[in-house]
């Protein structure tokens, strides 16, 4: 994998208009269009690799409307994946029945200790899920232009445990959480923080899209 074409990828094309366009989507991600436009472009970005082009999608008002399209509909993909998490997470909060010499309404240590193991594990799954499953059910709807080929269990398996697709996911999980720190830290100063964040998390987006679809577009090929 080319971490230096990744690095590089986010000022390709025109950069002032995609960082711009991503770091106003995202200030505004509270609010459904933005969210998925900003959701649309990262998938324009792992759709653009795969198909091996050299420049980040562009940012046009002819686009506007297939970037919310693909925000749309990865939206979709990641409530039916989630559902079940979600599901099961909210039955994990259910009321215990009190053991003998219990006082009613009041947790055991073992109801707490149950419930602190199976809120861990709730949280590995949705970790393993963001940052390994869900680009790979992405980079498959993207490739075959079916939202189908999202579901295809047994090609995402293999691909998210391909050496080449663990590196992409290790490298964008790192770049994520630095850009997640250091936003979190100029978010603190009034006012230009919350510019500041969002500017900060726009590129690293970007790059993170390029690697997950450079180790989507490697995998696939060695799997195939």
């Amino acid at each position: 994998m080319d971490i230096g074409d990744a690095i590089e990828y986010p000022t390709r094309g025109e950069p002032v208009k995609h960082i711009l366009a991503l770091t106003v989507a995202s200030m505004f991600s509270f609010l459904l269009l933005p969210a998925f436009y900003l959701n649309g472009y990262l998938v324009a970005v792992i759709r653009g690799t795969i198909n091996n082009e050299e420049t980040p999608p562009v940012v046009t008002t002819d686009t506007i409307g297939q970037y919310l399209k693909d925000g749309f509909i990865a939206t979709i993909i990641l409530l039916v994946y989630s559902l079940p998490i979600l599901l099961i997470t909210a039955s994990g909060f259910g009321v215990g029945i009190p053991m003998e010499g219990e006082v009613p309404g009041q947790p055991s240590a073992l109801l707490t200790g149950g419930l602190l193991i199976f809120l861990l594990a709730m949280f590995a799954a949705l970790f393993f899920f963001t940052f390994l499953y869900f680009p790979v059910a992405i980079g498959l709807y993207v490739k075959n232009k079916s939202i189908g080929s999202a579901f295809a269990v047994p090609t995402i398996l293999r691909t998210i445990f391909d050496t080449s697709y663990l590196l992409a996911a290790i490298i964008a999980t790192v770049a994520g959480g630095i850009g997640f720190v250091a936003s979190f830290f100029f978010s603190l100063i009034p006012f230009i923080g919350l510019v500041i964040g969002p500017l900060i998390i726009a590129p690293i987006s970007i790059f993170n899209s390029r690697v997950y679809g450079l180790g989507i577009t490697e995998s696939l090929s060695e799997t195939a």
